[in-house]
C-alpha cells in the first residue's frame, strides 16, 4: 500500500513503512535523465512554471525550452516524467 504524507510517498512493505526515494524521469533532446526530486527541490506542491525553472537550471537551458515543447506527468508513485509533447496526425 502507498501511503502519502507532508509530500513524500511511503511504501507499507511486511509491516514496516519506509520512504521512497520519489524520481524525476526527464526525455530531452535525445538524451534520458534519472534525477531526484528531493535534489532538484521538486515537489507535488510546486505549479507547473517552478517545476519547469529547476529543470531549466539543472540543464542550464532557458525554462522557454521545456515550457513551449515538454509536457510534465506526475505518476501514482510518486515520479514525476517529463517528455517532448506527443503530435499525432501529418
Amino acid at each position: 500500500m502507498w501511503l502519502q504524507r507532508d509530500d513524500k510517498l511511503y511504501k507499507e512493505r511486511n509491516g514496516s513503512v519506509i520512504q521512497m526515494t520519489d524520481r524525476l524521469h526527464v526525455f530531452y533532446k535525445a538524451q534520458q535523465a534519472d534525477l531526484s526530486l528531493g535534489d532538484l527541490g521538486i515537489t507535488r506542491a510546486m505549479n507547473t512554471g517552478e517545476v519547469w525553472e529547476r529543470v531549466a537550471n539543472y540543464f542550464d537551458r532557458a525554462v522557454e525550452e521545456f515550457s513551449s515543447g515538454y509536457t510534465q506527468q506526475w505518476e501514482e508513485n510518486g515520479n514525476l516524467t517529463i517528455r517532448p509533447v506527443a503530435e499525432f496526425g501529418l
